[in-house]
């Protein structure tokens, strides 16, 4: 038959079987190819393909001759069972047989095709069925009649062989067109002649097809065309397949489809919903039919249920690629229990389903005594959990939990304030308790723990499990969201807080002792920092012995009652208090010194008159610092401040200013060392925050923060107050109680506060960097139980930048101060006790790094070629070997052999730091082993590493030196790209040609004389393989070393910090400039780069 090509549904698994399904009169192939679609959709005849034909357009009698798509000519539509095209029904039938034919030909079983259709293609079917000359798995016909039954006798094979294929017919009762009556006249005739017909009736239906007919179908093919398991031969039982080996893909059939295109098939069906033209719901006049029109819709509803479940089971993605890639663990693809609970059932289905090798738990078998002891504790579990069932039973009753409002809290005995008494961690869970015995979990280490990589089980930093660096690659984002877009937080609860309780004289007799400068302790300067409404940075040193600087700290005072009170006036604030009130501070300090400063702080406070009280508060007091343009708008979202009206000050209290702040794009443009504090509610009950909107103009911007009123109306902290900090910790209410609040509320709003909701005290400490333009930082100080509900709710804050805050690490800490061009502590002040020991641990690891490369590989310290004759490291090359600066080569054996990494303990040796600018003018005398710590900026290449020597310029040997100086004042070729832009400014576009080509003309003229000019002013630096290029100077101008490097991708080049030994440069430090050239060379390397430090 000369008709359009027939459509293909092709198989997605291996081709075993085919469906022919023929349409109707004036349809065509298109209008049924949805059922198979919807099929495929809910996972059904994968390895079916349908074959859906298009009949030629012939004419038609009872259309006036019209041409439309047919399989046969009708005369009438009185009596179809009359009306015969004989030739027409031939030549039909001949098609289709040619159809099965060439399935048979692609392998396909005769008895795997089944061959129907619908009205008049169902006829053709149910014709070319009866009288096919072998046997087909089955053929069905919907609204459809049996043609020529009169001579239908004469054309089935002898006998009827093949009367055992089942036969499906469906009709309506209610149809106009094809009736009811024919549909049962025709599955007679049939069973009269062998076959066995399943005809089911369907009530009111019309002329088409139905939900419940549709599903009948499915399931007459389903029995019909059963998947088949494809078994191969093997020779031997040894070559029997392996059942845990993943399946293979089912190899192409002939005439199928590549696997990429099925598979696009496959995501086209699930993602087509099946309906019905609107034709369906009309009659034969046109008019509407309501219920056709409501059985319409029913099948439009019934294709949407299953169009949604089809589509959610077509998904080719894995259950645990459901997680975000940075949470994912390295064995969730076979291990179910590396997979979230929620997700764990579909997991376990899948890794069945695909035969994906899974993991099997090892349990070794039980002895006596250990069985004993586990049926005992399980006993003792049962115990305990009905025990506990029966307390919370009774103080249900007592305190009437039924009614939130009218609960009664009955509140323990407050714990006695351990003075002069280092603190311990809480007892953990006993579930994470063993994971804790040798050190301390920070608040957020659960949110941590997949997400960030934690220091070593066994090698805790300062007690605690510290993440070290996101899972994720960071450094570029972290420089991007900390100073240009978004923001940086960092869980600093490892920071050591201690708390001094006295009368104000004491307090400031302790601080002196600890070198606090006199101007901030009795002078104007330090007014606002006693007051309260400031806080202090600065070093604190040793009281006696040697008096050796300890570290930087935070001091905070706590503001005193009778300021708490009300609005302090500018006249006000210099009247003296009375000496016996006492008052509290906070000394907020690094752990890596704490021990040291703690032991300083007790011996110095106990000869005070009178004594003051100190307390160790860590492990209650955690912190979070966050920096970048989105610092402040996102602290603003998520602490919402609690307004005591009864204890409220006046006039602007730091509640109300707190949400004017939302437009600060940097802490620093805050006044210096500016500090709030007041109460905020339980960021969970406000969970996912949502972005704030900046209702403050930029002019009350800048009064705001001009006159800045918490320096005259800032209350006393209730961070200070042990009570205000464990109230607030104990009554943190459990997640599941926040969800069912949460729960209760009105859609998109969320729950109302109650009476027993915790007020948590918080301190917010707003910081500016060293350099002028940096990003500034916000610190928060809290308690250390509401450290976490904080925590989660500023991740999960929607940035009005259209990102998140991202969280940090050490690493990113240290890349922060870095690029800022601040020294970090204590890893970049090796003359403090913490900074030494932090020094010795990275020895270790360096050591071991070099001794785990094989010999080949390894750097040859002795072999490194330093110029001019000389060669071998000077001191140990993954050190930074001060006692090799200080005390000579003597001081240090072989390094080939003599690896000690211990502290020196030569007397003559004792490092100490000079910290600037604190310290003022330099003193007129210096010790040999004082260092400074100093930034260095690469002039030209090269980028500053960990342990690299620094030397100063030449100072033996003028001829070097001048070497030296002639390559500092050579141009940069970034800078002199820039000289020659502005030299030569751009032509627009349209300028005349004459002025083009005088440009072109000096342009030239210029860069030939640059190339024969002497190497000075522009001229480019001599390159590393140059035979001019200067050698590194003597081991007697070495000044110190690097102690952190990197490229910094704010400046754009490489810079480094390091310290120096500050005797060794007197000259440049006293110079106002406070800095000058020097010479940097990797350890290993035998090339110098030039470079300019400068005192931090």
């Amino acid at each position: 038959m000369a008709g359009p090509a027939a459509l293909v549904v092709p198989a997605l698994k291996k081709h075993t079987a085919t469906v022919i399904f023929a349409h109707g009169l004036g349809d065509n192939g298109a209008g049924w190819v949805d059922l198979a679609r919807n099929w495929r959709r809910r996972g059904q005849f994968e390895e079916v393909a349908f074959i859906f034909p298009n009949a030629p357009n012939i004419a038609i009698t009872v259309n006036f001759g019209m041409k439309m798509p047919a399989w046969y000519d009708i005369t009438t539509f009185n009596d179809l069972a009359q009306a015969h095209d004989e030739p027409g029904i031939l030549k039909s039938r001949d098609y289709f047989n040619s159809l099965i034919k060439e399935e048979e030909k692609k392998g396909i079983a005769l008895t795997r095709i089944v061959l129907g259709g619908f009205s008049q293609g169902g006829a053709i079917s149910l014709f070319t069925g009866a009288t096919c000359q072998d046997q087909l798995a089955g053929f069905f016909g919907l609204s459809s009649y049996l043609l020529m039954h009169g001579k239908i006798k004469d054309l089935i094979p002898a006998d009827n062989p093949y009367k055992n294929t089942p036969i499906f017919m469906g009709h309506g009762d209610q149809d106009p067109l094809v009736k009811y009556e024919w549909g049962q006249k025709t599955a007679k005739v049939l069973e009269e002649l062998g076959w066995k017909v399943d005809f089911r009736t369907y009530k009111g239906l019309v002329h088409s097809a139905d939900p419940e007919e549709i599903d009948d179908l499915e399931t007459y093919l389903r029995e019909r065309l059963p998947p088949l398991v494809i078994c191969n031969e093997y020779s031997s039982l040894d070559m029997q397949p392996n059942p845990r080996k993943r399946k293979e893909h089912p190899a192409p059939s002939v005439g199928t489809k590549p696997q990429s295109q099925s598979k696009r098939v496959k995501l086209s069906s699930a993602r087509t919903i099946v309906s019905q033209t609107s034709d369906k719901a009309l009659n034969q006049n046109g008019d509407l039919d309501v219920s056709s029109f409501v059985k319409a819709r029913e099948y439009e509803i019934k294709a949407l249920e299953a169009s949604m479940g089809a589509s959610k089971r077509s998904l080719t993605t894995r259950a645990f690629q459901q997680i975000p890639r940075e949470l994912r663990r390295r064995t969730a693809s076979h291990n179910v229990k590396k997979v979230p609970k929620r997700l764990r059932a579909r997991a376990a289905k899948e890794m069945k389903d695909d035969k994906t090798p899974t993991i099997t738990a090892r349990r070794r078998q039980l002895t006596p005594h250990m069985r004993l002891r586990v049926e005992n504790a399980k006993k003792l579990e049962k115990l305990g959990a009905r025990a506990k069932a029966m307390r919370d039973q009774l103080e249900k009753g007592k305190r009437g939990e039924d009614d939130p409002e009218s609960l009664t809290i009955t509140t323990k005995r407050a714990p006695k304030t351990k003075e002069n008494t280092l603190n311990e961690p809480a007892k953990p869970q006993s579930k994470f308790r063993k994971r804790q015995i040798n050190k301390s979990w920070l608040p957020t280490h659960l949110y941590h723990a997949k997400r960030a990589h934690i220091s070593a089980p066994k090698e805790p930093m300062w007690r605690f499990a510290i993440p070290l660096t996101p899972t994720e690659k960071s450094y570029r984002a972290t420089h991007r969201a900390g100073q240009t877009r978004g923001c940086v937080a960092w869980d600093l609860s490892y920071m050591s807080t201690i708390g001094l309780e006295g009368v104000e004289g004491s307090l400031l007799g302790l601080m002196r002792s600890l070198s606090v400068p006199e101007d901030m302790l009795t002078a104007k300067k330090g007014q606002k920092w006693r007051r309260g409404v400031r806080f202090w940075c600065g070093w604190v040193r040793e009281r006696d012995a040697d008096q050796g600087w300890i570290t930087t700290t935070e001091i905070v005072w706590c503001v005193a009652a009778k300021e708490s009170q009300g609005k302090i006036t500018e006249d006000d604030a210099h009247l003296p208090r009375a000496k016996k009130t006492k008052r509290k501070a906070l000394f907020r300090v690094h752990p890596g010194a704490f021990l040291q400063l703690w032991n300083e702080v007790l011996k110095v406070a106990k000869i005070q008159k009178p004594a003051v009280m100190v307390e160790d508060l860590r492990f209650e007091i955690g912190s979070i610092e966050i920096t970048g343009p989105g610092s402040t708008e996102a602290l603003v979202g998520i602490l919402q401040p609690i307004t005591n009206q009864e204890d409220a000050l006046p006039d602007d209290p730091p509640t109300k200013l707190w949400s004017s702040l939302s437009s600060v794009s940097n802490p620093a443009s805050l006044p210096v060392n500016a500090l709030l504090g007041f109460e905020i509610s339980d960021p969970r009950l406000r969970h996912p925050p949502r972005t704030v909107k900046n209702m403050t103009s930029n002019d009350d911007l800048i009064q705001l923060l001009s006159s800045w009123p918490p320096d005259f109306s800032q209350g006393a902290p209730s961070l200070f107050d042990s009570n205000a900090r464990r109230t607030a910790s104990r009554l943190l209410p459990s997640q599941k109680s926040i969800n069912r609040r949460k729960g209760d509320a009105l859609a998109g709003e969320y729950p109302p506060a109650l009476t027993t909701d915790p007020q948590i005290p918080i301190l917010l400490l707003a910081s500016r960097p060293e350099n002028k333009g940096g990003q500034g930082s916000w610190v928060l100080l809290l308690p250390w139980k509401c450290v976490l509900p904080v925590w989660y709710s500023l991740m999960y804050y929607p940035l009005s930048s259209g990102s998140n805050p991202r969280f940090g690490g050490l690493q990113e800490k240290r890349q922060n101060l870095f690029e800022q061009g601040t020294p970090w502590f204590p890893g970049d002040f090796h003359g403090t006790k913490a900074g030494w020991q932090w020094e010795l641990g990275e020895r270790e690891k360096r050591k071991a790094d070099w001794e785990k490369r094989p010999k080949g590989k390894r750097i040859e310290w002795e072999s490194v070629d330093l110029g001019s004759g000389r060669r071998g490291e000077i001191g140990r090359g993954w050190a930074c070997d001060w006692e090799r600066l200080f005390l000579g080569p003597s001081a240090v054996s072989n390094p080939e052999v003599d690896c000690s990494t211990e502290a020196p303990t030569t007397s003559s040796l004792k490092l100490d730091t000079l910290p600037f600018p604190q310290s003022g003018e330099i003193p007129p005398s210096i010790s040999p082993t004082v260092l400074i710590s100093v930034t260095l900026t690469c002039l030209h290449r090269g980028i500053p590493v960990a342990c690299a020597r620094i030397y100063r310029l030449p100072t033996t040997d003028p001829s070097l030196r001048e070497q030296w100086l002639a390559l500092a004042s050579t141009t940069p070729k970034k800078q002199r790209k820039e000289q020659d832009a502005a030299s030569f400014p751009r032509l627009s576009t349209d300028a005349p040609d004459h002025e083009k080509r005088e440009a072109l003309a000096k342009s030239l003229l210029a860069s030939q004389h640059a190339a024969e000019s002497p190497r000075t002013g522009r001229n480019p630096p001599l390159q590393a393989d140059d035979p001019a290029y200067p050698p590194v100077p003597e081991e007697e101008d070495l000044i110190g070393f690097v102690t952190t490097g990197n490229f910094n991708l704010g400046e754009g080049r490489g810079m480094g910090i390091g310290c120096i030994a500050a005797a060794r440069v007197l000259d440049e430090l006293r110079s106002r400039r406070r800095g000058g050239f020097c010479v940097v060379r990797e350890a290993g390397m035998g090339l110098g780069r030039i470079a300019r430090w400068a005192v931090v």
